[in-house]
């Protein structure tokens, strides 16, 4: 069956830090794809019968999920998949692409409906009552960008209404399941200090779990790890330790930085702050190429041989 497509309507929001200090978003908060309905459309069957599964998604995220999957998963070995165009047991189907968010035309947020088929296994003597679990895997991006005021310790002397603009002035983020909070550390610059900090704490707000992409969400290994995060500034000097290559504004990481607990992780960068005059303003940036997936569970019950 093709794929039914809607537009609906969708706010973009942004998160704004000012001075330094988190200031909690506004708006509706983005998840990336989304299932808004899953279920058995007919909850007791005969044994077996053929058993339609229907699931609607929508992506509430700011970007095109991409690599769109359906799974069906959890059911005991005697269900046999009939899904057309797949082999017997195959209860996987897809792939698609999900649009996102587009501002400039106040509209966003792919819906897709589909439906996955079943034959269910012989009836038994009572009823049996079954768990199906849909898992939706697709990939992402999120891409965050802010700007980072370093003020001098004597500007600061002379003007000191200057130390509460020292901080994080604002900064943005793609919406979708994973969202970041810059952090500037100490960004006052004493006058024999070399370097500021800047922190990205990245966290998971979709309801599911991140994976590497050129992988299974099945293999644990994959599970909580981001496929690349690339930073840039002017001046960085390094991340989490690993110095930036000389003349380099970048740095990436590629499979090497997982969520602790699939929740959070955070990510400290060193940007060079000699020869500062009174105050910089340095823009910073930070993309994230990632797998995500996430699961719905519904039952569906065998009714007993007559």
């Amino acid at each position: 069956m093709d794929f039914k497509k809607e537009v609906l309507l969708f706010t973009l929001f942004s998160i704004v830090f000012l001075a330094g200090c988190t200031q909690a978003p506004s708006g509706p908060t983005a998840a990336g794809v989304i299932i808004k309905s899953f279920a058995s459309e007919i909850p007791e069957v005969p044994g077996s019968s053929e058993v339609i599964f229907a699931f609607t998604v929508q992506n509430t995220g700011g970007k095109r999920a991409t690599n769109v999957k359906a799974e069906l998963f959890g059911l005991s070995t005697e269900w046999v998949c009939e899904t057309p165009g797949r082999a017997p047991g195959d209860c996987t189907i897809g792939s698609w692409n999900l649009e996102g968010a587009d501002v400039s035309n106040n509209f966003v947020g792919e819906e897709a409906s589909n439906e996955i088929i079943v034959v269910s296994p012989p009836s038994k003597s009572n009823d049996i009552t079954y768990d199906a679990t849909l898992r939706i895997a697709y990939e992402y991006t999120t891409v965050t960008d802010g700007k980072v005021r370093f003020v001098t310790d004597d500007y600061i002397r002379v003007n000191p209404t200057q130390k509460d603009l020292a901080g994080v002035e604002d900064s943005s983020t793609t919406p979708g399941p994973l969202i970041v909070t810059v952090r500037a550390v100490a960004p006052i610059i004493s006058g024999t200090a070399t370097t500021g900090k800047v922190q990205f704490e990245i966290q998971n707000i979709g309801g599911g779990r991140v994976f590497l992409k050129q992988s299974s969400p099945d293999e644990s290994t994959s599970l909580d790890k981001l496929n690349q995060v690339t930073i840039t500034a002017s001046g960085l000097k390094s991340c989490r330790g690993v110095p930036v290559d000389a003349g380099s504004n970048t740095i990436s990481f590629t499979d090497a930085i997982r969520l602790a607990g699939g929740k959070s992780t955070v990510i400290t960068c060193e940007l060079d702050a000699t020869n500062i005059k009174n105050y910089k303003v340095t823009d910073v940036s930070l993309a994230i190429d990632y797998g995500y997936f996430v699961d719905s569970t519904t039952q569906v019950t065998v009714m007993k041989a007559l």
